[in-house]
C-alpha cells in the first residue's frame, strides 16, 4: 500500500458496502420477492433447456451465487481503495471483506425474517478471495509483460 491513500479511492467500496447493507435490512418476504422474479425467469430458461435441476436447488445456487459475486466485487473494490499491490495488501482486503460478511450476517439476525450463517460468511470470503486471487494474477501477468517490454526497450536502445 502507498503512503498516503486518496480519499476518493474508498467511495466505491463504502458505496456497495452501503448496497449490500441495503439489501441485508430487506426482511425476508422482501429478499424472497427481489431474488424470487429472477429466479423464475432464469429457471423456466433451464426448464427449456432441459436442464435437470430441481427449482429449490437452483434458487438455492442463484442466492448462494449472488453472495460470492457480490463479495468478489467488494474485495476488488477494498484492493482499488487500499492500491493492493502485494500479498501483505491482498490479506487485509481479504480480512476487511471477511469483517465485513460478519457484520452482515450478524446485522440479518435482527431483520424479520432473515437468518445470520456461518456458511454464508464462508461464501462471501470465498468470493473475496477468488477476486483477490484473480486481480493478483492479473497483475502479475501484466508486470511480466511489462519487464519484458522494458528489456526490449533497454536492448534496443543499446543496439543504437
Amino acid at each position: 500500500m502507498k503512503q498516503k491513500l486518496h480519499p476518493y479511492r474508498s467511495v466505491p467500496a463504502l458505496l456497495w458496502m452501503g448496497f449490500i447493507f441495503y439489501l441485508s435490512s430487506q426482511d425476508g418476504n422482501a429478499s424472497g420477492h427481489l431474488s424470487g422474479g429472477l429466479s423464475d425467469v432464469l429457471y423456466s430458461i433451464l426448464q427449456w433447456l432441459r436442464i435437470p435441476l430441481s427449482e429449490e436447488t437452483f434458487h438455492f445456487i442463484l442466492r448462494k451465487g449472488a453472495h460470492f459475486t457480490a463479495y468478489l466485487l467488494l474485495g476488488l473494490l477494498f484492493a482499488f481503495w487500499l492500491e493492493a499491490k502485494n500479498f501483505k495488501d491482498y490479506v487485509l482486503c481479504l480480512f476487511y471483506s471477511f469483517l465485513y460478511a460478519l457484520s452482515d450476517e450478524l446485522h440479518q439476525r435482527f431483520v424479520p425474517g432473515r437468518s445470520r450463517e456461518l456458511r454464508d460468511v464462508l461464501i462471501d470470503s470465498s468470493g473475496a478471495f477468488t477476486g483477490l486471487l484473480f486481480l493478483s494474477i492479473v497483475q502479475r501477468i501484466r508486470s511480466f509483460y511489462s519487464e519484458m517490454h522494458q528489456e526490449k526497450k533497454k536492448k534496443a536502445a543499446a543496439m543504437r
